[in-house]
């Protein structure tokens, strides 16, 4: 193997898929990225046999051929070296790489050792805008939960209807869906259910497609099969396992009416909802939200240890007056996935969820159940 890229199309394509590779794997192979020429292109793949990432960048080759090399040292040093153009030729075991500035010899591994990343066979299930598709998961991803106790609450649902793609997660505490339509539905449908697909994807999946689709222009295809999704562009691949299990049946918690409806400016009370959680901290992170008849929200923290923070927002409210407690970092993550300028929040009780949606925008909303609290 014998070529020449440029050095910045190579340092971004090993930020693509550096944070794939397996740390301190017990496989070495599994430390390093691979590197192929492929149709007049270099291609870049890692993989913790988990989730694989590949993506391809121009080269000038002049020797076609294969190799892998440890992907923190090499990556570090293409983010350390200057220079245009990056020429690389394996010799003997290693891998020379020469910039403007010298040249090093880095050890690796034969290409033939590299885990093949599964594909999938059949046309894409669908092809989705990529700017939608990344505010969707950017949206939702924070309610899954963290703990993989419960598989099916660690990961982000997607579940194609009625030409549209579905994106939630839940922890059960709280609840974030976005729909996103989609440029076409295919016939790659790995779980069919009365006409509708569903598939589960770990949650670090989700947020490696945010930071992937963050400088796409371009379609994604999405295809599934049994046990595994592929997301796909012109320049990049992502292959990840699926989750196994049902995901629970949420569509009857959400709320169709409140007792109360609020709208308010988002900034404003992001910012209250912030330094209220200040004084949260030792109260089991209490922040309670009271609707006045005058046409303010108030936004509540009292700790004994600590102090009290109020304020009122001016917000138009339909509705009975009443008072709800809830966790301040949910409500804070809830209030800073709206994109618009005006939040809209339904009441429905003490005990039942506040849904929070975005001024005219039917297709998202956050949900957040209530802290119980005295009285």
């Amino acid at each position: 193997m014998k070529l020449e890229v440029t050095h910045e199309n190579l340092a971004k394509a090993l930020g693509m898929v550096a944070r794939t590779v397996g740390v301190r794997s017990a496989l070495p192979i599994l430390n390093n990225v691979l590197l192929k020429t492929e149709k007049g292109r270099l291609r870049l793949s890692a993989t913790d046999l988990e989730v694989g990432i590949t993506t391809w960048i121009g080269a000038k080759i002049d020797q076609e051929g294969a190799y892998t090399v440890p992907a923190k040292l090499f990556g570090d040093y293409i983010a350390a070296a200057s220079g245009k153009t990056i020429r690389m030729e394996q010799q003997e075991g290693t891998l020379r790489v020469t910039t403007e500035e010298g040249e090093a010899a880095i050890k690796g591994l034969p290409a033939d050792e590299f885990p093949l990343i599964p594909q999938i066979e059949g046309g894409p299930l669908l092809l989705i805008s990529p700017l939608r598709f990344k505010e969707a998961l950017r949206k939702t991803v924070v309610a899954a939960a963290i703990d993989e106790t419960r598989p099916t609450l660690s990961g982000v649902l997607l579940w194609k209807e009625k030409g549209e793609l579905r994106v939630t997660a839940t922890d059960s505490y709280r609840l974030s869906e976005a729909k996103v339509s989609v440029e076409k539905s295919g016939r790659n449908d790995a779980k069919k259910s009365g006409g509708t697909t569903k598939v589960i994807v770990p949650h670090r999946v989700a947020q490696e497609l945010i930071r992937l689709l963050e400088a796409a222009d371009e379609e994604v295809a999405l295809a599934v099969s049994e046990n595994q999704a592929l997301f796909k562009t012109s320049s990049m691949t992502l292959v990840s396992r699926l989750i196994e299990g049902e995901f629970p049946n949420y569509v009857d918690i959400i709320p169709a009416k409140g007792t109360t409806t609020v709208a308010t400016a988002t900034e404003e009370l992001l910012r209250a909802i912030k330094v209220a959680s200040l004084f949260a901290r030792e109260v089991g992170n209490h922040i309670t939200l009271s609707v006045h008849p005058k046409g303010s929200l108030e936004v509540r923290a009292t700790s004994p240890q600590v102090g009290e923070n109020v304020a009122n927002i001016s917000a138009t409210i339909a509705g009975e007056e009443q008072s709800v407690s809830f966790n301040a970092r949910f409500l804070q993550d809830a209030v800073a996935s709206i994109g618009s300028k005006e939040t809209q929040i339904l009441l429905t009780g003490k005990t039942s969820p506040a849904v929070f949606r975005e001024e005219g925008n039917t297709d998202f909303l956050h949900l957040v159940m209530p802290l119980r609290t005295e009285g």
